[in-house]
Formats: structure tokens, C-alpha cells, sequence
């Protein structure tokens, strides 16, 4: 069994150390020898595995070189990030230990917090865009700024949900939408509303989206396009999709174009109806560009 003491000396020097003894009934039994202890300033002597041996010199040179060499993931190192907290508001340590996390894959909030400190750019894009920041629900499904930015193709899937509902026809006996006239109209307009809740619901909540967003791409309007069909609301649907460019389908429709082409081909039946014509143009071209198109069977 081994016990530790620690001593606080009032200054540098030698002094003698009186041996601990063990005594039974008053009667020492067992003493260590005595010591003398050598006080000075500095930590002459560090054991380079031991990080709290290093940590105490105080050394940013040894902190770093420890961080760098050693797996500092590993419990047997007994390694704390939040031990070198206190050094992170020094440039040169926050700069060099930022580029050694990095190179290990390892990620600290706390420790990234002090890019916003040092005025890092590229760090607090990487902090503030963390699942730990939890910014990206505070600013909302729409937000774009140098440092911070919500909602792009790829990753509104997270916030927003497209969903699709079965039957795709609506039945002729039960209309999508119910009709609401309003006594205080004074036109006496008859509007539509949804009476299919999760329709009704997820409708919303894209159009809320929608008037969060400064400027629609054409993936944006395409999914507008197609709830406005869901609703029977046909003319709509057409002006709609008429914003639509061609210009646009590339940069922003992508992996959309098939369900751009599906969209104005079933609008063309509706746009030759209305026009008391059977020639049905696009439709008939877009059904030859997808004749051999592969599907999974």
C-alpha cells in the first residue's frame, strides 16, 4: 500500500522531510527513512507518458507533441481534452492542436467553440453547422449566410418530408377537397379545402416553407405543382409548371427530370382537352424519349 502527501513551500531551497511512522499502542513499530526534499521552481524531470506530468511543465511545445504522438483516444493514455481548455485561447496552441484533432478524425464542441474566438472562418462553419450547435433548427428550414447555411437539396430531407398518397386518382364519389363558402365574401367565391388530414397537414407545412424561402428553384415548384394536382386544382397546376424553364431542369430540377417529364406529359392531356385537340404532342414525345427507358423489375 502506498500513500501520497503533498506540501506547498513557501519558497525555493532544501528542507528535511520527517519520515512517516506507525506506532501500536504508542509504540513505533515501523518508520520510513528520512528525506530530503530539494524545492525549485521548475519541473526538472517529466515522465513523457504521463500527460499530467506534461500538462504540469506547462510546455505547449511537449502539450502539442503529446497530442500528436500519442493516441489520445486510448484510456490507458488517460487523456482530457477539457484539460487543455485553458490554453485554447492561445493562438499558436488553438491552431496547431485544432490541425492534430482533425488529423485524428476527432471532433469537440467545446474545444471548436474557441474558433469563434480566434475569428477562424473554416472552424466555425464546422462548428455551427454541428448536430451539438443545433443551430440549423433555431434559424429555421430556410437561412443561407457565409457560415451557416439550411436547407440545400441534399439535406432538406432532414427537416422536411415529401410525402406520396395512395390512391393516386382520386375517387369521382369523394372528393379531395371539401367547399367552403364564406358569408363574409362579398363575391360569394367558393373556396376548397383539404379534408384529407395528412394531406392537408404535410400541404401546409410545405407552403410554410415555402414563404420562409426567398426564391423557389425549380425542385421547389415542381413539388408545388404536384399538390396542387393532388387537390384537382388543374389550371393552377398548369401556370405553375409553365415557370418552369428549360434553362432551369440542369441546375436545378437533376434528379428530378423524369418527374418533370411525367408532370407535362399528364398536363398535356388536360391543356389538349381544354383546347379541343387530340394531337397531344408532348405527351406523345415524352412516351417515346422513355419507350426503352430501363426499369427495375
Amino acid at each position: 500500500m502506498q500513500f501520497m502527501f503533498y506540501f506547498y513551500f513557501p519558497k525555493t531551497g532544501t528542507y528535511k522531510h520527517f519520515p512517516t511512522n506507525v506506532s501500536v499502542d504508542r509504540v513505533v513499530v515501523s518508520k520510513a527513512p528520512p528525506q530530503i526534499l530539494k524545492v525549485q521552481r521548475t519541473q526538472t524531470t517529466v515522465n513523457e507518458d504521463d500527460f499530467d506530468d506534461i500538462l504540469a511543465t506547462g510546455s505547449i511545445p511537449n502539450i502539442l507533441n503529446f497530442m500528436k504522438t500519442k493516441n489520445i483516444q486510448s484510456p490507458n493514455v488517460r487523456f482530457e481534452l477539457s484539460s487543455v481548455y485553458w490554453l485554447c485561447k492561445d493562438a499558436t496552441f488553438y491552431t496547431e492542436a485544432i490541425q492534430i484533432l482533425q488529423s485524428k478524425n476527432i471532433y469537440d464542441h467545446r474545444f471548436w467553440s474557441f474558433s469563434i474566438f480566434h475569428n477562424d472562418a473554416a472552424n466555425m462553419r464546422i462548428f455551427f453547422n454541428s448536430r451539438d450547435a443545433n443551430l440549423k433548427r433555431r434559424v429555421g428550414t430556410q437561412f443561407k449566410s457565409s457560415l451557416v447555411e439550411v436547407n440545400e437539396h441534399e439535406e432538406s430531407h432532414d427537416l422536411f418530408n415529401f410525402l406520396d398518397y395512395f390512391p393516386l386518382v382520386n375517387a369521382r364519389a369523394h372528393r379531395v377537397g371539401g367547399m367552403d363558402s364564406s358569408s363574409s365574401n362579398s363575391s360569394n367565391e367558393t373556396k376548397q379545402w383539404i379534408l384529407n388530414k395528412n394531406l392537408r397537414e404535410t400541404y401546409m407545412n410545405f407552403m410554410i416553407q415555402m414563404v420562409i424561402k426567398r426564391k423557389w428553384s425549380a425542385h421547389d415548384r415542381l413539388m408545388f405543382v404536384n399538390y396542387l394536382l393532388m387537390q384537382e386544382r388543374v389550371t393552377e397546376a398548369v401556370e405553375e409548371f409553365k415557370k418552369i424553364k428549360d434553362g432551369d431542369l440542369n441546375d436545378r430540377c437533376g434528379d428530378a427530370q423524369i418527374q418533370y417529364d411525367y408532370i407535362r406529359a399528364y398536363l398535356d392531356f388536360f391543356v389538349c382537352g381544354k383546347a379541343g385537340s387530340l394531337e397531344f404532342k408532348d405527351a406523345r414525345n415524352i412516351v417515346g424519349k422513355y419507350s426503352n427507358y430501363p426499369v427495375l423489375q
